[in-house]
């Protein structure tokens, strides 16, 4: 379908004659698709809720991983109090948060009374041949892990005394070597946490702002804007306007996501991940933007080629079945299968990150599936744009694909 050609609109004639710069339409469009999101309270709500979420985990594993646990421990003996010492010394040394305090009580029954009043939280005493440790009602775990530590470094250290050896070499004997054929990162369940992370942020971001594109483009065609906006402006702007706004307000989401994360990181005791995740994730918003882009043209076609908003589900349902497909195989596959689909357009936005996470991925790999995205993106932005520049002024009925190529552009 033909339509009259649009005026210009990037000169304009001033009162005295001459002529003065205008923005051109594709920025105007952007720039109302990024005002008008940004003052949707349903947008800035989710967003806000999203980043509660991040922060509230972070924060609670930051509190949890730096919560100190105080215990006053009573000892009857020499011997106990040595070696709650040595407990208490090899967890400062280990950078632990259990603090010991020592105190001598005369008979265990008077330190089991201690324990009862809570003056107490607990009495360490040799029973035997063994060493008990009594609490009041509940067996606090973290102060019998530190004392274990400390008894079976003691023991182990008398036992490789009597033999002539150190207790370091009787350690060696008795513990089972295990040699794994993938990297150590591989097998870092925070790794694959993050891998997944990325891909659910790709398919949610993916999915909110491509509906978006879709039904701003069909809700402008159900109301008829959509013909006094072709009579004004080139369909070819509107177009760039609307990907190029959406893209730039997902991005800046993402970012937004990915630096709290980031900082929230910062706080825990992976902190010492930042630099492989922060590269990852540099990576995953190049993906992101140029994945993006390939879709974007492909969701504005399929607000074109719907009549209503209830035509979406129907018109809209390649991409997001595509959009599934990446996002399970980027998350279950491994190996060679990863590998391969991680050169994939589309499903390299999910697999690629995840595997640079896992790591061995040669320099020129992430390039490679970049080019080829960008490549796909190229293609899909022609022949979306054709499909939405033929459908778009059709209002007759939802439109197939097979229907909107036979239009006449």
């Amino acid at each position: 379908m033909t339509t009259a050609p649009a005026p210009e609109l990037s000169q304009g004639s001033s009162p005295s004659g001459g002529t003065t710069r205008r923005e051109p339409a594709w920025r105007l469009v952007a720039l109302r698709e990024i005002v008008v999101s940004l003052t949707d309270r349903n947008f800035l709500i989710s967003t806000a809720i999203t980043l509660v979420v991040l922060i509230g985990t972070f924060g609670i594993q930051g509190y949890l991983a730096g919560r100190s646990h105080s215990y006053t421990v009573g000892v009857t003996t020499p011997a106990a109090r040595a070696v709650l010492e040595s407990a208490a010394a090899i967890e400062k040394a280990a950078g632990g948060n259990t603090v010991l305090t020592v105190t001598d009580v005369a008979t265990r029954s008077a330190g089991e009374a201690a324990v009862r009043s809570d003056t107490l939280d607990a009495l360490f005493v040799e029973q035997g041949s063994t060493w008990q440790l009594v609490g009041h009602t509940t067996p606090e775990e973290s102060l019998r892990t530190v004392v274990d530590t400390a008894l079976q470094t003691r023991v182990l250290s008398s036992a490789a005394t009597a033999l002539g050896t150190n207790s370091d070499a009787l350690m060696a004997q008795s513990r089972t070597g295990y040699v794994l054929l993938a990297s150590d990162a591989e097998n870092s369940l925070s790794f694959q946490i993050t891998g997944l992370v990325f891909a659910m942020l790709f398919y949610m971001s993916s999915i909110l702002f491509g509906m978006g594109i879709a039904n701003s483009v069909v809700q402008e065609k159900q109301s008829r804007i959509v013909e006094i906006l072709a009579a004004m402006i080139p369909l070819r702007s509107l177009l760039t306007g609307k990907i190029v706004g959406s893209g730039i307000l997902a991005l800046g989401q993402l970012t937004l996501y990915v630096g709290v994360g980031l900082l929230g990181l910062s706080m825990t005791k992976f902190r010492d991940l930042i630099p492989a995740v922060a590269g990852a994730a540099g990576w995953f918003l190049l993906f992101f933007i140029v994945g993006f882009a390939a879709l974007a043209c492909l969701w504005a076609m399929a607000g074109a080629m719907a009549t209503r908003s209830e035509d979406l589900q129907s018109t809209s349902a390649p991409i997001s079945t595509s959009l599934m497909v990446a996002l399970f195989a980027g998350i279950f596959l491994d190996g060679g299968p990863l590998k391969i689909i991680s050169f994939v357009p589309i499903m390299s936005s999910v697999a690629m990150p995840r595997r640079i996470l896992l790591g061995g991925v040669m320099w020129w790999e992430p390039v490679l599936s970049l080019g080829l995205t960008a490549a796909f993106a190229v293609l899909t932005v022609g022949f979306g744009a054709g499909i939405y520049r033929r459908s778009l002024l059709q209002t007759r009925g939802r439109l197939s694909l097979r229907q909107a190529m036979a239009l006449e552009e």
